[in-house]
């Protein structure tokens, strides 16, 4: 299938009652865990084109350090007669025990991987993990 898109790593993703999304907390090349949550919750943002008119289905896979730790299955979506798709995943648990590098691949329809993008997790130098909504 031919198409192209981005992906973005952001920490929430809001809908307004206009429909309008506003992505809040957006990284670009790194996360720093200064105070470390364990596991991160991420949101991811497609933004997806050159699709044909319609239903489509994604499949996200996410690596850490080239292992696979997770896939979200089928998540549906629909193409606009422009070709473009939007998907919004939100509360994505990340461990980051360890850190390290985070790769995230969209694969449309069950073919080839349409798009992937990758960030670095780092951890501040001493911080200990702290489990999420502890102390």
């Amino acid at each position: 299938m031919k198409g192209s898109g981005e992906i973005i790593f952001c920490d929430d993703v809001r809908q307004e009652t206009t429909g309008k999304f506003i992505i809040v907390g957006v990284y670009i090349d790194s996360i720093i865990l200064a105070a470390p949550i364990d596991p991160l919750y991420l949101a991811i943002v497609l933004r997806l084109r050159g699709l044909e008119q319609g239903q489509h289905r994604v499949t996200l896979r996410f690596s850490l350090d080239e292992r696979v730790i997770q896939e979200k299955d089928n998540f549906p979506f629909l193409a606009s007669p422009k070709g473009r798709g939007f998907v919004v995943l939100g509360g994505v648990p990340v461990d980051t025990k360890k850190g390290g590098l985070l790769r995230l691949e969209a694969i449309i329809d069950g073919g080839d991987v349409l798009v992937s993008d990758e960030i670095m997790i780092l951890r501040a130098q001493g911080a200990a993990p702290t489990p999420a909504g502890g102390s």
